[in-house]
């Protein structure tokens, strides 16, 4: 049972680095857009 338990931590792990990667990623999606946003309007 304690390997059970040891096993769906480390599941729940992974999942939560996925889920902080994914935010990562799309924080400097968002970041990269505001600064073409930034170039157009100053052209």
């Amino acid at each position: 049972m304690e390997d059970r338990h040891e096993a769906l931590k480390a599941l729940e792990g992974e999942d939560l680095d996925k889920e902080l990667a994914a935010l990562s990623a799309e924080k400097e999606v968002e970041e990269e857009l505001a600064r073409l946003k930034r170039e157009l309007g100053q052209s």
